[in-house]
């Protein structure tokens, strides 16, 4: 039973059991950092370690996954499970960024979302860029468009808001071209708000247009709702009544 081994284990001072992250007080297990380190070691001596890397990429992957609502965002009440599993997913983005490029994004796309929320923005922004300089050109217009979604936030959120539109300005288009509307919305949304903070009241109306025609198509009424608010700030600021 692997709980009779891991309590073995634990009995035996070479784990340590600690209350998780997660909003149900999950019990987790922990080997000490000795301890890993040396089971590392062993695997590799004993040529395990590509199974057991694969294994923990496959479970920690399928279990983000599992948890990422529209356009690879965490939904609210899974945050938790992300918090506490963060350094699992960064492993497997650092373990595969240089061989495997595909699975290093997929697992810096579930990350970064909670980065960009918890700060500062620049490690999730080192993370992305990474990620996107090594995947290179890719076929998979979807991941590619979450990713530069996903960059784009967090180079607006640097200030660097010209280049977070250019961001935009590509995930929109290729979220467009694969028929992932919401994304799309999402991305005018966020040019419009960039657009706004820089004054730019015109181009912001017209591109929070488009975002509320594209949410409206594909039935996005939380984007909707957002471009209508953000559109009565832009009519605001133009004193538009």
């Amino acid at each position: 039973d692997v709980l009779d081994a891991l309590e073995d284990l634990r009995g035996r001072s070479l784990m340590s059991a600690e209350v998780g992250h997660r909003s149900d007080d999950e019990e987790r297990f922990r080997l000490y950092d000795s301890i890993r380190d040396y089971a590392a070691e062993r695997a590799v001596e004993m040529d395990l370690s590509s199974a057991a890397e694969a294994r923990h990429r496959d479970y920690f992957l399928s279990q983000a996954e599992e948890r990422l609502g529209e356009f690879g965002a965490p939904v609210d009440q899974e945050l938790p499970w992300f918090l506490g599993n963060r350094e699992n997913l960064l492993a497997i983005v650092h373990r595969y960024l240089g061989v495997e490029p595909p699975v290093a994004a997929r697992a810096a796309l579930a990350l970064a979302h909670l980065m960009i929320r918890q700060g500062p923005f620049d490690a999730p922004l080192e993370m992305l860029e990474g990620v996107i300089e090594a995947l290179g050109t890719t076929s998979d217009n979807t991941l590619s468009a979450r990713l530069l979604f996903s960059r784009g936030v967090a180079r607006s959120g640097t200030g660097r808001l010209e280049d977070g539109d250019a961001d935009f300005e590509a995930a929109a288009a290729g979220a467009e071209a694969v028929g992932l509307l919401s994304l799309a919305a999402s991305s005018r949304l966020y040019q419009g708000l960039n657009a706004l903070r820089q004054g730019k009241l015109s181009e912001s109306k017209v591109l929070l247009s488009q975002a509320r025609s594209i949410a409206e198509e594909a039935g996005c009424s939380r984007i909707n709702c957002r471009a209508q608010v953000s559109m009565g700030m832009c009519l605001e600021a133009g004193a538009e009544f």
